[in-house]
């Protein structure tokens, strides 16, 4: 199957109509494969009668901002420690009504996971970003991407074989993207579930537990999940500097890593001080504010040029 090339995938993939809010059936043989991952409708403008988004949004205010296509995949860029390298990316969803400013996570993440949207939701973010992978690949960018893993869709038994599917569809690589499951997520994961992850492993997805050290002691999962990479909370990161506790905890976590061959990433720096003392600790990447907020896929390549010359200019001759 030939994949569609970055100016006619609307044109190979019918537009997202809004019909499928809830969990899709399971693909047939012979359905095309443009049937089974419809895509958002984009450049879309509000109409007079769209629902007003109140402080505490709605399942059905979200909805209608789904149909309206306000939804969209910023990436937030992480990059080594050792030298600058940018070399991934974090897919983070933002709601932007035009009747409003920006709605923040914060206050539709935890509806939409609790909704029947959470399965439709979860794979236009996927198609998104597997789409700018396919471009960022076609201009020979190698950059990775990762994204936040619902533990409900650990459940679906069909999980690995779907981003199997739509991943050979867009030409792209298991290896390119990475999955990320919170600690508190993994706190008791049923036998499904494991089986989910070895399958999604065995296919050369990378996993990656997000927030370690935040929720319930996980070091029993490290030992039993093929995990490839760690994320050191930002509530750690913040507290290193100024507390002798935080610094221990977070060469702790570094160290352990370490030995288990996992690649660590330390979430929230926000400051040159926070650079040094985790690329003197060891730690391989770093994501955060003094890097670079989460922004639109089609200003990296500005974000790339600024930070290589920031770079340079204030890190590169620092120990």
């Amino acid at each position: 199957m030939k994949a569609p090339s970055p100016k006619s995938t609307t044109e190979q993939i019918a537009p997202y109509d809004g019909t499928s809010l809830t969990r899709p059936k399971r693909p047939t043989p012979h359905r095309k494969m443009r049937d089974h991952y419809p895509t958002p409708k984009k450049n879309s403008h509000p109409k007079s009668s769209d629902p007003v988004i109140t402080p505490q949004p709605t399942e059905e205010n979200i909805r209608a901002g789904l149909l309206a296509g306000h939804f969209h995949t910023w990436y937030q860029p992480k990059v080594r420690l050792h030298d600058g390298a940018w070399t991934s990316t974090e897919a983070l969803s933002r709601w932007l009504p035009p009747e409003q400013g920006e709605v923040p996570p914060c206050l539709f993440m935890d509806v939409i996971k609790n909704s029947s949207l959470l399965f439709e939701f979860t794979w236009q973010q996927v198609q998104r970003v597997l789409e700018d992978l396919r471009n960022w690949q076609n201009r020979g960018s190698a950059v990775q991407c990762a994204i936040n893993l619902p533990p409900a869709l650990l459940t679906e038994t069909d999980l690995p074989q779907r981003l199997a599917e739509i991943m050979r569809f867009y030409h792209t690589s298991p290896d390119q993207l990475t999955l990320e499951l919170t600690e508190d997520a993994m706190a008791e994961p049923a036998a499904q579930s494991f089986e989910c992850l070895a399958r999604l492993h065995m296919q050369g997805f990378k996993l990656s537990i997000d927030d370690f050290g935040t929720g319930c002691s996980n070091l029993q999962r490290l030992n039993s999940i093929a995990f490839d990479e760690l994320k050191i909370d930002q509530f750690f990161t913040r507290n290193m500097v100024q507390k002798e506790s935080g610094h221990v905890i977070v060469q702790a976590t570094v160290d352990l890593a370490k030995r288990l061959k996992l690649h660590t990433v330390a979430e929230g720096v926000e400051t040159t001080s926070q650079w040094h003392t985790l690329k003197t600790m060891g730690c391989d990447t770093a994501q955060g504010f003094l890097v670079g907020r989460a922004i639109p896929a089609a200003d990296l390549d500005q974000w790339h040029k600024d930070w290589q010359q920031r770079y340079r200019k204030e890190f590169h001759q620092c120990p």
